[in-house]
């Protein structure tokens, strides 16, 4: 559906710019006590295929993402077929599986991918552990 979506946006505003941003995973804290934060942005995280490139439009929000505090990653991947609502599971799990991260940082106004070592799965459970470390912290 945010695909067709995509479509229409550039069809109805060819000249305007826009991207989109496929997952931002988010921590809530289940403590409830008024004091702490319901919750917060732990990353955004968008997908590529290896040979695909930044746009101008994702650059833009990539950067000002990363100025305004928020760690952003692209999740890289061999992708060979459109994904539907039809797609089974077991279809996608390989291939999301074995996705590279790669941590976006600003260096000298710069665009950089910093290869993070690891998969998706396991860099997404890092991520959420660590949350929930700090919540039990606090």
């Amino acid at each position: 559906m945010n695909d067709a979506f995509k479509a229409w946006h550039k069809i109805l505003a060819h000249s305007w710019y826009a991207s989109d941003i496929d997952l931002v995973l988010v921590y809530i804290n289940t403590k409830f006590d008024s004091l702490i934060p319901k919750g917060r942005i732990l990353a955004i995280v968008d997908l590529k295929r290896y040979e695909e490139e930044i746009t101008e439009s994702e650059e833009v929000a990539y950067k000002d993402l990363i100025e305004r505090g928020y760690e952003v990653y692209i999740a890289r991947g061999f992708f060979k077929e459109k994904i539907t609502s039809e797609t089974k599971l077991s279809e996608l799990n390989a291939p999301f599986k074995n996705m590279d991260i790669f941590k976006l940082e600003l260096r000298n106004k710069e665009l950089k991918e910093i290869p993070t070592g690891k998969k998706y799965i396991e860099w997404e459970r890092e991520i959420r552990r660590d949350s929930y470390a700090q919540e039990a912290d606090d």
